[in-house]
């Protein structure tokens, strides 16, 4: 397994062993990050409606786990994967972070 982390760039050396030549000539100069595969991993979301006095409601949740090149190709609305708990809870954190401003 190779692992990468989120919180740095990898150095020359290990870089060279994970083969990873191949991004930096597709954008040189960038940094590599690399983390650990998550194989039974799900992209769901939660779609909120707010407005500029701080009011916000949620509308649904949607899986978008079938993506190509990380653009989405299907989403999938209700969640279906995740217990009811868990797509409460989701809409819960949402809406209880702070408004942007």
């Amino acid at each position: 397994m190779v692992y990468k982390t989120v919180r740095g760039a990898l150095p020359p050396q290990i870089c060279d062993l994970a083969g990873c030549w191949q991004v930096q000539t597709e954008v040189p100069g960038s940094p590599i990050f690399i983390m650990k595969l998550a194989t039974k991993a799900r992209h769901l979301e939660v779609q909120l409606l707010a407005d500029k006095y701080g009011n916000a409601i949620s509308l649904f949740g949607r899986d978008c786990s079938i993506q190509r090149r990380h653009q989405k190709i299907v989403e999938e609305a209700p969640i279906t994967i995740a217990r009811l708990e868990v797509q409460q809870k989701m809409e819960q954190v949402e809406l209880a972070a702070e408004p942007l401003s």
